[in-house]
């Protein structure tokens, strides 16, 4: 990657999915560049980098770049227990077990408080929870034109201390059902083949 960068082909080195020792060790490799990014996923349900990558990142610099900040479209209230997704991405995935859907949209309730006071949509005040952190930024998945637009909307403000206090609160009471959603997810991939 530094011959890359010498002969002028790429300009930073970044990567993905890789933990606190991944980038010690990558790092460690390199003699003159820094890597300036790592690709992970992220959201208000997937919060595991937090404990120790976020931290790390932070001090060394390294931007975060979030795969999937709205989990796979489950934390922008189009999904509930009676509207599950029927495409084979997220129709194997726990989080959208009928149970689940039922806890994430109790969940989002609270940010459907925030949404009638600022005049959001629950992805911009999800994906502007994200980015509150000056070394994320969100690539969020867009089907459609109005998606983009819609994504658009998250930047350009911030949400207050005490909204962001508000949601972390919130998420710190949400524990996904696991045993449950993976006999559900078995059900319907035999329904499926």
């Amino acid at each position: 990657m530094e011959r890359l960068i010498k002969e002028g082909k790429v300009r930073c080195i970044g990567v993905s999915n890789f933990s606190v020792s991944q980038l010690k060790r990558a790092q460690d490799a390199l003699s003159s560049e820094e890597i300036v990014s790592n690709q992970v996923e992220y959201n208000l349900l997937n919060r595991k980098i937090e404990k120790d990558l976020l931290p790390y990142a932070k001090r060394e610099k390294i931007t975060i770049i979030t795969y999937s900040p709205l989990a796979k479209g489950v934390l922008t209230g189009k999904y509930t227990p009676e509207n599950i997704p029927k495409d084979f991405l997220r129709r194997f995935d726990v989080l959208f077990s009928s149970e689940n859907l039922r806890r994430v949209n109790k969940m989002l309730e609270v940010l459907r408080e925030i949404v009638e006071r600022r005049g959001k949509s629950v992805s911009q005040i999800v994906l502007n929870w994200l980015i509150k952190e000056p070394t994320v930024v969100a690539i969020p998945g867009a089907k459609r034109p109005t998606h983009v637009k819609v994504n658009i909307g998250a930047v350009e403000w911030r949400l207050t201390d005490e909204e962001i206090k508000k949601i972390d609160d919130v998420l710190s009471s949400f524990k996904p059902e696991i045993l449950k959603s993976y006999v559900s997810i078995l059900f319907r991939l035999f329904r499926f083949w």
